[in-house]
């Protein structure tokens, strides 16, 4: 719980709820497509909020001269869109099967005069 309390805490609930819902439903409208497009934009939102708040986190007076730390950051970043890569994916697999328990129940059943 608390590794993902540690995803969510930079960029509140707000944001991972958002993410969700709009790959969701994307998913759920244009089908697999999209998730080759939600991964690399929701990365790069990661990589940009997370980089502007490493940026604010080593500015702060109070980091009393501790060394750079750019690559226990970096490795943070990819962890984290690694997760909301995870993530992405069961909402997408959420989605599609919705979709296709919705498209299934409203198909009209064949007939024997095939209509």
């Amino acid at each position: 719980m608390h590794l993902l309390l540690e995803f969510i805490r930079p960029h509140g609930w707000l944001a991972l709820i958002t993410m969700l819902l709009v790959n969701g439903v994307l998913c759920y409208r244009f089908g697999g497509r999209t998730l080759f497009v939600t991964i690399p934009i929701v990365g790069i939102a990661y990589g940009l909020l997370d980089a502007a708040w490493i940026r604010a986190e080593m500015a702060k007076p109070d980091r009393d001269g501790q060394p750079d730390q750019d690559a226990v950051y970096f490795i943070g970043v990819i962890l984290r869109c690694v997760f909301a890569a995870a993530m992405l994916f069961g909402s997408f697999v959420t989605a599609v099967l919705l979709s296709n328990a919705i498209h299934a129940r409203n198909r009209k059943p064949m007939t024997k005069d095939g209509g």
